[in-house]
């Protein structure tokens, strides 16, 4: 079998591949990152890694280096076909001010994107890191995708409904009714210790 030939064969097992049907994974599927300067460009062979995993695994688990006991896991029940994303520092490289960064995206089959930061205590920062994130990697690349998903686990969560100078959990889900063109009810975007939820 000719190299040409085992690369068709291995993309035509996955669902998701790089289609209209899936926008998100065709503008992000290892061939393109945001780089250092803040703009859409060709990755290099040795950077190819911000694709942690494309599979149908039952149990997706993250913890935080610095806070070990913060985690967040998805149970995929239904053995969906899923893409794990490192964000921070992979998929999104830039260092251009304001361009903050959540630490993992996860993609679904259904063209379903949960953008997951893992934190210490400063929620508010939490959220302003996925409301860049989904600027930079949604909005100004006018992908349009099925729904896009917030989940912050935080080592303590204060009340940041109230939070003054900063972007508060309210104005989160505000910003994510816009990009989702619908109306935004889930009462797991922002958790102590663990969020775990099944797909």
């Amino acid at each position: 079998m000719t190299k040409k030939q085992n690369k068709i064969k291995q993309t035509t097992q996955f669902k998701i591949i790089a289609t209209n049907q899936y926008s998100f994974f065709k503008e992000y599927n290892g061939d393109y990152c945001i780089n250092e300067q803040g703009d859409y460009a060709l990755v290099s062979q040795k950077d190819q890694t911000y694709i942690e995993s494309h599979d149908n695994k039952k149990k997706i688990s993250m913890n935080d280096e610095k806070h070990p006991k913060i985690q967040y896991i998805l149970e995929n029940q239904s053995e969906k076909e899923i893409v794990v994303y490192k964000i921070d520092k992979n998929l999104i490289k830039s260092l251009k001010k304001g361009h903050l960064k959540c630490d993992y995206g996860i993609y679904t089959e259904d063209d379903i994107l949960f953008l997951i930061e893992l934190k210490g205590s400063d929620i508010a920062h939490a959220i302003e890191q996925i409301i860049s994130t989904i600027k930079i990697l949604i909005e100004q690349r006018h992908i349009k995708i099925n729904r896009v998903n917030a989940r912050i686990v935080g080592s303590k969560v204060p009340n940041v409904r109230s939070s003054k100078g900063n972007i508060n959990e309210d104005e989160l889900k505000k910003y994510l009714c816009k990009i989702n063109k619908k109306s935004y009810e889930d009462d797991r975007i922002i958790q102590s210790k663990t969020i775990k939820e099944s797909i």
